[in-house]
């Protein structure tokens, strides 16, 4: 068999898997010669005890996502650095990967090189803040295991990234989002607990370590608890999209224009919020605000959506009500997404001068701010029976005569950035993209994605 053969058995099939392997191999191989160095007796006995409870707790991981499990054995590494130093972090870490090993081998490999690397680096930083064999305050024990938790999870996390960044797995940020929330509860969790753990182990020797399994089970219901809600909270999103697509749906068999007008604001508005600054949750509900902006046109005259001459007093009082009815319409759906206020506000004015509520300054709601530059610049660029299109350049003068009036400034400049980086099409909100077909396809795309994230792997 040639060596090419064995290594696409072993699951090293590219260059990044090839570079993934050999990082791990060189990162643990020199976690163990400098922990060596400087501890060449190891207590066997503690490695032991301590080792078979990180198989235990590995046994009893939690899937999270599709890419991504936890387990409690991390906060085992955290207690064998504090009582054992680096040699016992080593091998704490790597034995309580050893159950999980399974093809391919090279995913295996650098699992468990990894995370035992990362542990005797949480060694290492325990000893740099005091002797490890003697018997210590709480206080240097809570941080020293502070010290070693801090490294242990940092060290993953940045492996983690590592691998994700060479595998060119997205999304990578949501990804790592997870991993951090879902990990540094457990760490931090952790903290007290092995600080109680060693003082015993100092006091009484051997058998206090016998209690360390017992505190796994909290760590394992805070991940449990964390995969419940985040599939909840999915089951819900799920709801909004179905919610949102079949009002969309219904108000495009009503006025087209409305319906292929609220999907651009929608693309705009998302865009907007994201360069913002928004995390996904917040720019989902901006999207979401922004795609049922005008629902409440349902509730007004079809005729006056379309009419070319002047509206009377009564007529604008008429369309003036859209906000508020479709305010009315979000709130039956049962969503997590607050987005009623956002879709009541949009048409309101930093200046005060704006409807249903004439909000000024900081009364006004930034999302709602973000959906209304959205809004008015997509319906300037836009032709109507009563008007010509604006061209883009024309539109964002407008924008730029609004600031602080009409518009917030600081949305305009991002805004203004985001236009001007943009292709034509974009800036005339032309494209697949542009359509209420193509907002559906982005946001169920979106969905997937996030299901991929929450759903459990099994």
């Amino acid at each position: 068999m040639r060596p090419t053969d064995t290594l696409v058995r072993l699951g090293v099939t590219d260059v990044a898997t090839a570079t993934i392997v050999f990082v791990a191999a060189a990162a643990s191989s020199l976690a163990v010669f400098v922990a060596l160095a400087v501890d060449a007796h190891p207590e066997w006995g503690v490695i032991g005890m301590l080792a078979v409870c990180a198989l235990v707790a590995e046994r009893q991981e939690t899937v999270l996502t599709s890419r991504l499990a936890m387990s409690a054995a991390g906060p085992i590494g955290v207690l064998a650095a504090v009582v054992l130093g680096p040699v016992g972090g080593w091998i704490v870490g790597f034995s309580s990967m050893v159950t999980t090993a399974r093809a391919p081998l090279a995913k295996w490999f650098v699992q468990s090189n990894l995370f035992a690397a990362s542990c005797a680096l949480g060694g290492f930083a325990a000893a740099s803040i005091g002797p490890l064999e003697a018997r210590g305050s709480v206080r240097v024990l809570c941080l020293q295991a502070l010290a070693a938790a801090i490294c242990i999870f940092g060290a993953n996390l940045l492996s983690l990234a590592f691998i994700f960044v060479l595998r060119r797995i997205h999304p990578l940020m949501a990804t790592m989002r997870v991993a951090a929330a879902t990990g540094a509860g457990g760490y931090m969790f952790a903290i007290p607990v092995v600080a109680v753990l060693a003082y015993a182990y100092h006091v009484a020797g051997l058998p206090a370590l016998t209690f360390t399994l017992l505190p796994l089970f909290g760590v394992r219901a805070v991940l449990q608890l964390y995969k419940e809600k985040t599939e909840l909270l999915q089951r819900q999103s799920e709801g909004d999209i179905a919610f949102a697509l079949g009002l969309i749906r219904a108000l495009d068999e009503r006025d087209s224009y409305t319906a292929g007008h609220s999907a651009a604001v929608a693309v705009y508005a998302h865009d907007i919020a994201r360069a913002a600054g928004y995390g996904d949750d917040e720019t989902s509900a901006v999207q979401l605000a922004a795609l049922l902006h005008d629902i409440g046109k349902i509730g007004v005259s079809a005729g006056l959506l379309t009419k070319a001459d002047p509206l009377s007093p009564d007529e604008w009082a008429e369309i003036r009500r859209h906000p508020v009815i479709g305010e009315r319409i979000a709130g039956e759906a049962a969503t997590h997404l607050d987005i009623r206020g956002t879709i009541r506000h949009h048409h309101e004015r930093p200046d005060g001068t704006g409807y249903p509520d004439g909000l000024a300054g900081e009364e006004l709601p930034e999302s709602a701010a973000i959906v209304g530059l959205a809004d008015a610049y997509n319906a300037m660029t836009s032709p109507r029976a009563y008007r010509p299109a604006m061209t883009p350049e024309e539109a964002m003068a407008e924008l730029e005569r609004g600031r602080g009036t009409q518009f917030l400034p600081g949305l305009v400049d991002v805004f203004l950035v985001l236009l001007r980086l943009g292709d034509a099409d974009y800036r005339h909100g032309f494209g697949s993209r542009f359509s209420p077909a193509g907002q559906r396809d982005a946001i169920l795309g979106e969905l997937a994605v996030r299901r991929q994230l929450v759903a459990s792997a099994s």
